[in-house]
């Protein structure tokens, strides 16, 4: 990853890509203004904006203005909002639609939204004439986090979260934080896991930062906030440039995520994804003290900033323990219905063995540090 620099209003630094590749990111007020700039760059000359029914006048409708302002032919397509709608029907009938208006392979594809948004249009660019270029526009704290950087892009199965998919970098991510002024607290809130996952994997003095500064992130202090959004961004896309293909130093990210996943398929998403992965933190840091590669000390510290932030640390009620483990042997993680897991050795520092940084567990185990949560 190579930095480009920034200023009060944006920061920018690039991912460095297989190949020889890059990806723009580009982090702060009025972002999304560039989206013109950097579908000319990519060498589109027309767009499809996918966005989904909630966002469909309030964001992404002021996107496509800048589109046609710019005098590029674009259009809206939108979704029915919502995880269950992350599928292969809905992936299918924006594609009918797409070729329906007739977009080639001159077109771009402009993800508008949050997650679920980004990893449906990113799947649909990476299959649409054999792949297209695709701008993301991540809308909410979480997608900045997470879904925008990595090129993973997927939809659900009934048996388990983004089982279907396949990787396809953006050619630029335009994170616009004065979308985050709109966010409902509980979105802010899943937004902020993901940023304090980043710490516990590869940046101590970070976590103790977001430690120090807990009560500003949790009362969404503009300048806290994008400066942590920022260096969190930064540290997947480092992360994401060393291992694009996630065959070692990459799988580090899947922290929280083994039990977060079936936590979200076991309450019917019901759970937010930082909500879920707040928790699947808590209980596989319970794991790693068990297996005695942490302190309950560090585990505590842990589990404190997530609480501190207004993130939840323990099973919902009615959450059964053994049928969350159930639910974990068909992660698209698990090996031969081994449970797996990446774990901490500390905060900032991955367990890793000769085998790398997933780490099997026996299934007492993970029961154990399930209960212990309930």
């Amino acid at each position: 990853m190579t930095r480009d620099g920034g200023s009060a209003l944006l920061s920018r630094f690039t991912l460095s890509l297989p190949a020889g590749g890059a990806c723009p990111i580009v982090v702060g007020s009025g972002a999304s203004a560039e989206a013109p700039d950097h579908l000319r760059a990519s060498r589109a000359t027309r767009c499809a904006i996918i966005t989904d029914s909630n966002l469909e006048r309030s964001l992404g409708a002021p996107v496509l203005g800048r589109f046609r302002e710019a005098g590029v032919d674009a259009a809206i397509f939108a979704f029915p909002a919502g995880e269950r709608h992350k599928t292969r029907a809905v992936k299918e009938t924006i594609e009918d639609r797409l070729l329906a208006a007739g977009f080639g392979r001159d077109a771009a594809i402009v993800a508008v939204g949050g997650g679920v948004t980004l990893d449906l249009a990113g799947f649909v660019a990476a299959t649409y004439m054999r792949g297209i270029p695709l701008l993301q526009v991540p809308t909410s704290l979480l997608a900045m986090a997470d879904a925008a950087i990595g090129g993973k892009n997927g939809v659900d199965h009934p048996l388990g979260k983004n089982l279907i998919g396949t990787l396809h970098h953006p050619a630029a991510i335009l994170a616009d934080t004065d979308f985050l002024d709109s966010l409902p607290d509980r979105e802010h809130r899943t937004g902020l896991a993901e940023i304090i996952k980043a710490g516990i994997i590869r940046d101590a003095v970070l976590f103790g930062e977001m430690e120090a500064r807990a009560d500003a992130l949790a009362t969404r202090d503009r300048a806290t906030v994008r400066v942590f959004l920022e260096r969190g961004m930064r540290l997947k896309a480092e992360i994401v440039a060393a291992d694009d293909a996630e065959r070692d130093l990459r799988k580090i990210l899947n922290f929280g995520h083994t039990i977060g996943h079936a936590l979200e398929l076991v309450t019917d998403f019901t759970m937010s994804h930082g909500e879920a992965i707040s928790v699947g933190m808590v209980a596989e840091a319970g794991i790693a003290v068990r297996l005695g590669l942490i302190g309950a000390a560090e585990a505590s510290r842990m589990e404190a900033l997530l609480r501190a932030v207004g993130l939840p640390a323990r099973l919902p009620e009615g959450v059964d323990p053994r049928r969350l483990v159930d639910a974990t042997v068909t992660d698209k993680k698990s090996r031969g219905g081994q449970l797996e897991f990446a774990l901490p050795a500390g905060i900032g520092v991955m367990a890793r063995t000769d085998a790398g940084y997933a780490r099997a567990a026996p299934r007492d185990l993970v029961l154990g540090a399930l209960d212990a949560i309930r």
